[in-house]
């Protein structure tokens, strides 16, 4: 009763009524709070004539009969031991995971459900939310007490500085911190019952971040080594493209304050593991070193290369400091010949070995082979269906956020794994961060244009997958609306399917207009991008059309819901052919020429206009104008409202609103009354407020 008495008097010195505290050593024992369940229970629809069998570890394999419950309902109940368990629902001889429970693993090649039951003889502690402001930390937690033995909560333990209360009847408690220092910390929080037994539960809270949530954010794509070199001094270009260019880690920390200065709140940092040395041949022929990052040598190392562990640490924090979170870019598809899992000779049971085979080889199509491909003849495929290769994934996976503090992560090659294998990596960050909304998992599903690339990236959306995906069709509808290929209608009809087919999925769309595995934005609108990007470079375009229109682009991905994604370069224009050439060196700014300058100053400019305003930030999209050279939609969160008029016209224009209203449009400063013609300069874009917004006078 120590602990108990040490946090009562703790409470009651910061001024908490003690009725609701519920605790303190002196006072009878409370009522136990709801308690850890010993019990898993498996629904399935009876159906005449057949009765569903529930099959997994858990029964020896045998199938068992589940029992009729309600209506066309049947049950299985049952006590499991703590830990992993897998079972599958059988009925009329075919066998199919639980479709209620979104978490698989694959059993002897069988995907089955999977289920993690507690130990129902310890108590647990929940984290449920946490609100921060600059004023303080709240983080909301739930005891549960343990199902066998149950027990009161008798003290609660946070960290220094922490002020907390708690009621022991519900079991519900709250540590507060005031006036936080910014930036971020992982607060941890035990509570122990009356039996001296313990729970504990942590979470990562970000203070004075340039977000308070995703929705809110901005990702810079920082491809490491074509950014800065170790000084920060602009890089020259590599001997060939397939060569490294020398960019590190302490180049991309010494380029965060160009970063923040583009209104971007997070950095996506390209893969940080060990890479081989020496060069491998490309699928084209020619030679490449690992300068990317995407051939993973050792799954926890940070490559020397770039500046290993000592300035993964520093850039962390340093841009912690500047309330930047940083995602790192996991790479669980595949490994490099080289790396010790492979070459310790895994065999099948780790790797597709048997029928091997290149993506995109004659007699290897990409779609029909796409979950057992090898990317390349040294880069072996991970066979994820393995309980334990998915598990070390994961592991993997929490390892960089636990050893470095990261704060999401961007998975590659999603549709090369089952998506089981997703699932359960991006449980597993969640789980480490102890608050959904402190992580984003984004997931690259590369698809082409059209509904079907839209089908493509919602097998993998919802509430147990992704967070985010890369959302590829608007991407090269954009661009052929930027080039004059089609019009700003055929975005229009994307953004429409996207919001009928991805309703209800909670996703965040990463919009993008390019990013490094396709040709630069500046270069398909200049229609330069299809030369050999080894022996064709595109030409870097200065023409005023060009950078009008790659404005367009700008302004149309960071209006719309979703993450906006700016690959490094774009906010100048930079030109590049296919890759290798779309990962040129980033040009020192003094050397850019003012019009692309300027172009990146209205990027910051809306950039900034986006975070000001919640209607552009959080708020629902309503199609208002739709045809070949005019766009119009409008953002609402609430009470604020925001139009944003879009025009490839060569040539002054107007879009006729029938919204009723006094507007200023934050873009230039000019007030319309609407319903109106409002005028469009040649190839631009407005953004109109609602007269009085505070955001339209920044």
């Amino acid at each position: 009763m120590a602990a108990a008495r040490r946090v009562s008097s703790l409470t009651r010195a910061l001024g908490f009524a003690a009725a609701l505290l519920g605790c303190g050593g002196d006072e009878p024992p409370a009522p136990t709070p709801p308690a850890v369940s010993c019990e898993t229970r498996v629904w399935a629809r009876c159906e005449a004539g057949a009765t569903p069998r529930i099959v997994g570890d858990f029964t020896g394999e045998r199938p068992v009969a589940m029992d009729a419950a309600v209506e066309e309902w049947c049950t299985w109940a049952g006590e499991l031991a703590p830990g992993e368990h897998a079972y599958a629902i059988e009925l009329d001889g075919r066998r199919a995971p639980d479709p209620r429970r979104p978490l698989t693993v694959f059993v002897r090649d069988e995907e089955r459900t999977l289920v993690d039951t507690p130990d129902c003889a310890a108590p647990a502690l929940v984290i449920d939310a946490a609100t921060v402001t600059a004023a303080g930390i709240e983080l909301r937690a739930r005891f549960l007490s343990a199902g066998r033995a149950p027990a009161a909560l008798a003290a609660v333990e946070a960290p220094p500085g922490f002020e907390a209360r708690w009621d022991a009847r519900t079991g519900e408690l709250v540590a507060a911190l005031a006036a936080p220092e910014p930036g971020k910390r992982r607060v941890a929080l035990t509570a122990t019952d009356s039996l001296g037994r313990q729970a504990r539960a942590e979470a990562s809270v970000f203070v004075g971040g340039r977000h308070e949530g995703w929705s809110d954010a901005i990702v810079y794509q920082a491809l490491t080594d074509r950014l800065r070199d170790g000084d920060g001094r602009a890089l020259a270009p590599p001997q060939t493209p397939g060569r490294r260019a020398g960019g590190t880690l302490d180049g991309v920390r010494r380029a965060l304050p160009e970063i923040e200065a583009l209104g971007a709140t997070a950095v996506w940092l390209s893969p940080v593991y060990m890479n081989p040395t020496g060069l491998f041949e490309g699928r084209d022929g020619r030679s490449y070193e690992g300068y990317h990052g995407y051939w993973p040598k050792a799954s926890r190392e940070v490559d020397p290369a770039i500046g290993g562990v000592r300035a993964l640490r520093e850039l962390v924090a340093d841009a912690h400091g500047r309330g930047l979170r940083v995602l790192a870019d996991l790479v669980p598809n595949h490994v490099h010949e080289e790396h010790p899992r492979f070459a310790a000779g895994g065999g099948d049971a780790s790797f597709h070995l048997t029928g091997a085979c290149v993506c995109g080889a004659p007699a290897c199509d990409w779609g029909a082979r796409i979950l057992d491909c090898w990317f390349a003849p040294y880069l072996p495929d991970v066979r994820l269906e393995a309980p334990a290769e998915m598990r070390a994934a994961r592991d993997d996976a929490v390892f960089w956020m636990r050893e470095f503090d990261l704060d999401g992560a961007r998975i590659d090659a999603v549709p090369m794994m089952p998506r089981a294998s997703t699932r359960y990596l991006a449980r597993g960050l969640r789980d480490h961060a102890g608050l959904r909304d402190q992580t984003l998992v984004m997931g690259e599903v590369f698809t082409g244009p059209g509904d079907g690339g839209v089908e493509s990236i919602r097998y993998f959306l919802g509430p147990d997958t992704l967070d985010s995906a890369f959302d590829f069709p608007l991407m090269w509808a954009a661009r052929d609306a930027l080039a004059g290929a089609v019009g700003l209608d055929a975005v229009e009809a994307v953004l429409a399917y996207e919001e009928r087919a991805w309703a209800g999925s909670g996703t965040l769309p990463a919009r993008i207009l390019g990013n490094h595995d396709t040709p630069r934005v500046a270069s398909v609108v200049a229609g330069d991008a299809g030369g050999d990007p080894w022996l064709a470079p595109a030409a870097q375009p200065e023409d005023a059309d060009v950078l009008a229109r790659v404005w367009l682009g700008h302004a149309l991905i960071l209006t719309l819901p979703g993450v906006p994604v700016l690959y490094q370069g774009d906010e100048i224009a930079l030109a590049g052919a296919g890759d290798p050439d779309n990962r040129r060196v980033m040009p020192d700014l003094a050397a850019v020429s003012p019009a692309r300058l300027a172009l990146r100053s209205r990027v910051a400019e809306l950039a900034k206009l986006r975070a000001c305003s919640p209607a552009l930030r959080r708020g629902d999209r309503s199609p208002l104008v739709s045809s070949r050279r005019a766009l119009a939609y409008a953002r609402r969160e609430g009470q604020e409202e925001a139009i944003i008029l879009l025009s490839t016209e060569s040539s002054p224009s107007a879009i006729s609103l029938s919204r009723e209203g006094a507007y200023v449009d934050a873009l230039s400063g000019e007030s319309f009354t609407l319903p109106a013609a409002v005028p469009m300069a040649r190839l631009s874009a407005r953004v109109l407020l609602r007269h009085g917004d505070p955001c339209a006078r920044r």
